[in-house]
């Protein structure tokens, strides 16, 4: 049987655990700490829409971790939904989390001021304003 449990897992930022809710920034790698749970339960870290998930044993094609040693990339936009399903082999229950979402920030390529132009802005990164080269505006 499946039913609702305490446990949950949050993603961390360094060791800082971030509320559901917390803005991302693109390309950043984070770790998932996982809390409330059974002493000695199995677990299975679920995480939709990471560009990549490393560490542990990582299944299905990269959105699900069989431990929470695994690590995650944001992607460069839209959001991370993580959730947890835990329980002990021989007792038939499992029990799955409530599930926490994180937006990704958005990178917005600002214009320059006069004379400059903006170099590098794509995906997760704003780039810089450079000059323009000479003779040009």
């Amino acid at each position: 049987a499946t039913v609702a449990g305490s446990g949950y897992v949050r993603l961390k930022r360094g060791t800082t655990t971030l509320d559901c809710g917390a803005t991302l920034t693109p390309s950043e790698t984070l770790s998932m700490g996982t809390f409330s749970l059974l002493s000695g339960c199995d677990i299975l870290i679920e995480a939709t829409g990471a560009s990549t998930m490393t560490g542990g044993s990582i299944t299905c094609g990269r959105t699900r971790s069989l431990g929470s040693d695994a690590k995650l990339v944001v992607p460069t936009s839209g959001s991370i939904t993580v959730q947890i399903a835990y329980g002990n082999q021989d007792q038939g229950t499992v029990y799955l989390s409530q599930t926490c979402s994180y937006p990704v920030q958005t990178v917005t390529c600002d214009t320059c001021p006069p004379g400059q132009y903006r170099s590098g802005c794509s995906g997760g990164s704003a780039g810089t304003c450079v000059a323009c080269p000479s003779g040009t505006f």
